[in-house]
């Protein structure tokens, strides 16, 4: 590596709040030593305590304060060592006793600069004395009256002082070069990023046509199988069919006399008794079914909230829908990393964006003709845009040609959609794993014995339906006919001039 070659890293402290971070721009092969001093500068920490560089196998530190064999001398390791490819990450430990951990990664490559600079920065570092965990606010409380107090000089981060700072800095190494080389002659190496860029541009043209095998699959399995399925089952199962439905109509009406029982009872009709002989009225039209509105339900108070259209409880239960076996960790990181990939970022807007390039893309005037592979395209993207479906919106995006543009993307450009398509392309297997587990996935090329076997299958789960169905209707018909004996012994009752006392009325 050269020094005119400028590496783009980001320096996250981990586990503080609000988010403490900055951006370098600094040569790729500056020694770790000197690294150090530049970490100290912009992070603000005063060089009292000891650090150690980590990544994957290497341990780089100073030799007064590194004791172990495997460790390296830090002077003669360099930048581009320790994260040797764009994205690649790295960690930095400053105070062994406090163990402040800065998160190293590599954005990208620049050239034809030896500066180093602070290119942006957000938050302060929490101070020497401060213990890790604590949290560090742009305003503060006061402790007696709670109010937001007004910014102190500890919340201001002064970037172009530290520049200066860095400036300096860089100056006097550039002064001891100078002197070293007086005697030597050192040419400079050109990098070529070419082979890199294609390197990544084969893992992202991998990636997105692993998402075409899978949607090509689902897509076969609901336009082909699917229906040929239950074609099938109709024919073998019809009779099956019909008895499901009226055990469903049965139980549907038996529950909804319960439910207008509970409703009369709830709105003064007591006892149950008769509640339970009025709603027998209404259901045979003696009397008509009663108005349950009140006042406020027909003048709400107040409107009714929005909400967010995405928010963490959404995406969870997606997830934990999509993939039924996976654990409660799995579908935690899987939200993390939805949430990490998506930021801050609207999801309506990012809607709206895909879906103004693909009607741009497939438009007669650029596209030529509509085929019917443009208006198959073209109805799905109506579809996702309607569901708010980002994911199948990108994946429509990639069909229509939209990777042509991807020869301007740089590096972390290229990194960060080989990221979404890999979360893409995790989100449909899922689905795919999902409905390969249904009957009727590859229907269509089974063999005869093969779809026997499956039939058995689903002549086993009607059963197992039709015997739990029974049972739920021999429960409501107990209820029912044990209300149905009160309600007598009750208007008897009533008839032999026993009057009950009805409060509620």
């Amino acid at each position: 590596m050269i020094d005119d070659v400028a590496a783009i890293v980001e320096v996250t402290l981990v586990g503080t709040r609000p988010l403490v971070r900055r951006l370098i721009s600094i040569p790729y092969s500056l020694p770790l030593s000197r690294f150090h001093s530049v970490l100290q500068l912009v992070m603000g920490w005063e060089e009292r305590e000891g650090h150690v560089f980590v990544a994957g196998g290497l341990i780089a530190g100073a030799r007064s304060e590194i004791t172990s064999a495997d460790a390296e001398d830090e002077s003669r390791v360099t930048l581009d060592e320790l994260i040797p490819f764009v994205g690649a990450e790295a960690f930095y430990f400053y105070d062994f006793a406090k163990e402040w951990r800065h998160r190293l990664r590599l954005l990208d490559l620049g050239s034809a600069t030896d500066e180093i600079s602070l290119l942006k920065g957000s938050g302060r570092s929490p101070g020497e004395g401060a213990a890790p965990g604590a949290k560090i606010g742009k305003q503060g409380k006061s402790s007696t009256t709670g109010r937001n107090k007004a910014k102190t000089e500890s919340s201001f981060l002064d970037v172009a002082a530290i520049n200066q700072e860095l400036s300096r800095l860089s100056n006097r190494w550039k002064r001891r070069r100078r002197l070293a080389a007086k005697n030597s002659r050192g040419e400079l190496i050109l990098m070529d990023t070419g082979s890199i860029r294609a390197g990544y541009f084969r893992d992202l043209d991998s990636v997105r046509n692993s998402i075409l095998v899978v949607e090509d699959d689902l897509a076969r399995h609901e336009s082909q199988d699917l229906p040929e399925f239950r074609r099938f089952v109709n024919v073998e199962f019809g009779a099956h069919f019909s008895i499901l439905r009226e055990l469903h109509q049965e139980i549907d009406w038996l529950a909804a006399r319960l439910a207008l029982v509970q409703k009369l009872m709830q709105h003064g009709i007591r006892p149950v008794e008769r509640a339970y002989l009025q709603a027998l009225r209404i259901e045979s039209g003696e009397i008509p079914y009663p108005d349950f509105r009140t006042e406020s339900e027909e003048i709400p108070s107040e409107p009714p909230q929005s909400k967010a259209r995405f928010d963490r409880d959404t995406i969870k239960d997606f997830i934990s829908a999509a993939g039924e076996f996976l654990t409660d960790d799995e579908v935690e990181s899987l939200t993390d990393g939805v949430l990490e990939e998506v930021g801050a970022r609207d999801f309506l807007a990012e809607c709206k964006k895909l879906y103004r390039k693909i009607v741009s893309l497939l438009h007669p005037d650029r596209a030529g003709e509509m085929t019917a592979e443009r208006k198959d395209l073209w109805l799905r993207a109506q579809a996702a845009y309607a569901d708010g479906d980002v994911l199948s919106l990108r994946s429509i995006l990639d069909r229509c040609g939209a990777g042509t543009r991807d020869q301007y993307l740089t590096c972390s450009e290229i990194i960060d959609a080989i990221a979404q398509s890999t979360m893409q392309l995790q989100a449909i297997e899922m689905f795919r794993e999902r409905a390969a587990k249904e009957p009727s996935w590859d229907f269509c090329r089974l063999s005869e014995k093969r779809r026997k076997g499956r039939l058995r299958r689903v002549s086993k789960d009607l059963d197992e339906e039709e015997r739990s169905l029974r049972i739920q209707l021999l429960e409501l018909q107990r209820e029912c006919q044990r209300l149905q004996e009160q309600a007598k012994d009750w208007e008897s009752q009533q008839t032999r001039g026993v009057v009950q006392l009805d409060l509620f009325r």
